[in-house]
């Protein structure tokens, strides 16, 4: 975010919320780590994330990224060579596909769970960093075909709104309709249950 900041200077920064609201304990996997560090660019900011959010053991691992990817040729398999997020026409092979309409969540029918205060104290860390750089901060939704994370982000929308911060849940039957509406089928228009595919985005 710092970087975005100080390089682009931007007037808005949007933030899709989908990570930002799961729990903790969805943030701490190898996978997520390796996916939130390897795209930042080297230098003294990402050797210091990357000391403050693995063990010491491991930081090796995402300073140098390619000795992990480039170590387990003899492990791979077949699923491994095919790249579902090219598939134009639903769910990739490993995932089921239920042939229904996508519909909006009704929150009212939704028992919000409460972000932790870790997590409250990030957003406003980042909403924080934002507006001192002259940036407003924006929150965002995109559809979903999993209600897995409705209660998260029942209350993500309770703190936006304590917070002043503009919120679009593309999940939400309101939000939708402001939008002018959505026509999209999970096997069609998604990849996964919680990504579209590239017609699903285009929509």
């Amino acid at each position: 975010l710092d970087y975005a900041l100080r390089k682009h200077r931007p007037e808005v920064v949007l933030f899709e919320t989908y990570s930002l609201a799961r729990t903790e304990a969805n943030l701490h996997t190898e996978g997520d780590l390796h996916r939130g560090v390897d795209v930042l660019a080297p230098g003294l900011r990402k050797a210091r994330l990357i000391e403050s959010i693995t063990p010491e053991t491991d930081c090796e691992n995402y300073y140098f990224n390619l000795s992990k990817y480039h170590s387990r040729w003899k492990e791979l398999r077949r699923m491994d060579w095919t790249d579902a997020s090219l598939d134009w026409h639903g769910y990739n092979p490993e995932a089921a596909c239920v042939d229904k309409r996508f519909s909006a969540v009704d929150y009212s029918a939704v028992e919000e769970t409460a972000l932790s205060p870790g997590r409250v104290a990030w957003l406003d860390e980042f909403a924080r960093r934002c507006r001192a750089a002259g940036a407003e901060p924006f929150f965002f939704t995109a559809p979903y075909n999993s209600g897995a994370i409705a209660p998260r982000l029942k209350a993500m929308r309770g703190y936006c709104a304590s917070r002043g911060i503009p919120y679009l849940d593309m999940n939400r039957r309101e939000d939708l309709e402001a939008a002018g509406g959505l026509s999209l089928a999970p096997c069609r228009d998604f990849n996964d249950p919680w990504h579209l595919n590239i017609r699903g985005a285009a929509k």
